[in-house]
């Protein structure tokens, strides 16, 4: 068997030492994204599949504005948690940043079929048709983003 089948997945929540993962979502309420990038990097050198801190270190990658860098931990947890919400949130969000205007929209659509579907994802939504210069849809999504 090669070194990466030898590898046992982590489960999210349960075997990353939860201090960490504690720090890594103080800093990244508080801004400090780099620390929090630090702090979830330190998780995934133990713990290299651990779902919670791949998509904390997506969503730290793109508020530090490196959306391009986001995708692949964000890909990441989704691919092993398809449900994960907030690597659901942050994808699209990365896309969109990061000029991939068709796949975003994609996504967002997908996160907005649910019955409950999550005000960021109307922002999101927003923001790309704003960027697009459909200002009339945007307007449209933000008034249901509220």
């Amino acid at each position: 068997m090669g070194m990466m089948e030898d590898r046992v997945p982590a489960m999210a929540g349960d075997d990353a030492p939860a201090s960490e993962l504690d720090s890594a979502e103080r800093a990244r309420a508080a801004g400090d994204f780099s620390t929090a990038l630090a702090l979830y990097d330190a998780t995934l050198c133990i713990y290299p599949d651990h779902v919670d801190a791949l998509a904390g270190r997506g969503a730290a990658l793109r508020a530090l504005g490196r959306p391009h860098e986001a995708l692949a931990p964000l890909i990441e947890a989704l691919s092993r948690d398809p449900d994960h919400a907030e690597a659901r949130l942050e994808l699209p969000q990365a896309l969109r940043e990061d000029n991939r205007h068709a796949e975003a929209r994609s996504l967002y659509a997908l996160l907005l079929r649910a019955a409950n579907a999550p005000a960021q994802a109307w922002h999101g939504l927003a923001m790309l048709c704003l960027s697009e210069g459909r200002d009339a849809v945007a307007e449209i999504c933000l008034r249901r983003a509220v």
